[in-house]
C-alpha cells in the first residue's frame, strides 16, 4: 500500500509540474510582441546564460520586443522561465522571462504612471502526499522608469493559476485615485478563485482585501464589491455582497438555496478599509 501511495504521489507531483510550464505566464510570451520589464537593473546578456557578457542595464518599466522564446530556461526565486531573445533601447541580447510583468496598466489621468504586476517568488509547500505552490505576487508602481513603490502579497492559488489586472477609476470612494483589481482563477471546479483588491490615492498603493469565490457544482460561494458609484451603490460607503449556497438541482427553475446571502458595510477612512455593519439579505 505505502509503495502505490507513493507511486500516486510521485505521478501527481510530475502532473502538477507538467501542468505548472503548460500554464506558466511565463512560457506564455509570444514572439513579435511588446512587453514591460517588472525588475530594474536588468542585465541584458549576449547569450542565454546568466554567466555571459553583458551588454547593457536596463531600467524598470521599459517596454521591449521579443524576437525569440528560447528553448533555454532558467529558474529563480522558485519557479522556472525561458530566456528571450529582446530588442531593448537599440540593443539586442537575453533577458531572463521572469523579469517580465504579466500585466501592466497606465493611469488614465497619469499616462507616465504604470502599474507593474508580476511573480514575486514561488515556494513548494508539502501536503499529505504531494508538494503544492505557495505564490508571492508583486506589484511596482513606476514613473518614468523609476520605482516609486513595490508591494508584495499572497498569490493564492499556485504558479499554473491564471491571473488578470484591471485599473479602474475611483468608482466614488472618496480620497482614492484608482482602483486595481487583480482577478485569479484556477479555471476548474473546486479551484481556486477571488480578487485583490487595491487603492491607490495618487501617492501610494493600499492592499485593501482579498475577495473569496468558489464553485463546485452546484454549490458556490462568492464575495463581491459594490462601490459608491455602482448600480446599487451607496453613498460614502463600500457594500460587499456574500453569498454561498446550492442550487436545487430537483427544481425546475434551479431556485438556489442559500447557506449565506447578506451585505456587509465598509467606509475608507485614514487609508484603512473599516467595518460598519452587515445585515441579511431577503
Amino acid at each position: 500500500m505505502k509503495q502505490i501511495l507513493f507511486v500516486f504521489a510521485l505521478l501527481l507531483s510530475l502532473q502538477l509540474s507538467a501542468q505548472d510550464n503548460q500554464f506558466n505566464p511565463y512560457y506564455q510570451i509570444e514572439a513579435d510582441k511588446n512587453y514591460f520589464l517588472l525588475a530594474d537593473a536588468v542585465n541584458l546578456r549576449s547569450k542565454p546564460d546568466a554567466k555571459s557578457e553583458v551588454l547593457a542595464k536596463l531600467q524598470i518599466g521599459i517596454e521591449l520586443k521579443i524576437l525569440q522564446v528560447t528553448e533555454t530556461d532558467f529558474e529563480l526565486n522558485g519557479f522556472s522561465a525561458p530566456w528571450l531573445k529582446v530588442s531593448a533601447n537599440e540593443k539586442i541580447g537575453y533577458i531572463w522571462a521572469g523579469f517580465l510583468s504579466i500585466s501592466n496598466l497606465k493611469s488614465a489621468s497619469n499616462p507616465d504612471l504604470i502599474f507593474l504586476v508580476g511573480i514575486s517568488k514561488v515556494v513548494k509547500k508539502k501536503m499529505a502526499d504531494y508538494e503544492s505552490d505557495a505564490v508571492t505576487m508583486q506589484i511596482r508602481v513606476c514613473q518614468n522608469n523609476k520605482e516609486i513603490q513595490k508591494l508584495e502579497y499572497d498569490g493564492k492559488g499556485s504558479l499554473s493559476t491564471a491571473r488578470s489586472a484591471d485599473l479602474l477609476v475611483n468608482k466614488g470612494v472618496s480620497g482614492v485615485e484608482s482602483i486595481l483589481d487583480i482577478e485569479y482563477s484556477d479555471n476548474f471546479c473546486g479551484g481556486s478563485f477571488g480578487n485583490h483588491i487595491f487603492f491607490w490615492d495618487g501617492k501610494k498603493l493600499y492592499f485593501v482585501k482579498h475577495l473569496q469565490s468558489g464553485a463546485d457544482a452546484p454549490c458556490f460561494s462568492s464575495e463581491d464589491f459594490i462601490y459608491p458609484a455602482d448600480e446599487g451603490g451607496k453613498a460614502n460607503t463600500i457594500l460587499m455582497k456574500v453569498e454561498s449556497g446550492c442550487s436545487d438541482m430537483e427544481s425546475e427553475s434551479d431556485e438556489i438555496v442559500y447557506d449565506t446571502h447578506r451585505m456587509e458595510e465598509y467606509v475608507w477612512k485614514n487609508n484603512k478599509l473599516v467595518f460598519v455593519k452587515k445585515y441579511d439579505l431577503k
